[in-house]
């Protein structure tokens, strides 16, 4: 992808991330607007989810290692394929900071989630799609590579 520029035709400002909170009263909480790219040095965060203990996972493209200046308009087509620069960042909402999650890398636009018993799983599919690969992850942002999986792992339900 570096070097390549979008083209002008396709080309779109880039939007901003949104993330509101939702009150115990069920009101939204209009106090509450971060500004999610402060907590990533700039980078945009795309997915943004609620893990547990005040934690949230996002990904968050690193910018910094493609050639597409996304503050005056981008091709969406392109930006798509950058897989390999979207990396899974651990939100502290409290803190108002953020950190990659380390042993996971390329984490691409498609990676799911599941929380069990206090425990959360992170399902990242390959980049066909043919196999997953299944880490825990801590509140610390710590991910633990559990197993891989034939087939793309989108969701987890508990039977018994």
């Amino acid at each position: 992808m570096r070097g390549r520029r979008p083209r002008a035709s396709q080309a779109r400002p880039s939007p901003s991330s949104c993330v509101r909170r939702i009150k115990p009263d069920a009101t939204l909480d209009e106090e509450w607007a971060p500004d999610l790219s402060a907590w990533t040095e700039g980078r945009p965060v795309h997915v943004f989810r609620y893990m547990r203990a005040g934690k949230a996972l996002g990904t968050v493209l690193h910018v910094d290692e493609v050639d597409i200046d996304f503050t005056s308009g981008y091709d969406p087509d392109e930006a798509a394929l950058l897989d390999e620069h979207w990396r899974l960042w651990l939100f502290d909402l409290e803190a108002q900071s953020a950190r990659p999650v380390e042993n996971i890398q390329g984490i691409g636009r498609g990676w799911f989630w599941a929380n069990f018993e206090g425990r959360t799983f992170v399902f990242v599919p390959n980049a066909d799609w043919s196999r997953s690969t299944v880490f825990e992850l801590d509140t610390d942002g710590n991910a633990t590579e559990r197993f891989q999986s034939n087939g793309f792992i989108n969701d987890w339900i508990r039977i018994r």
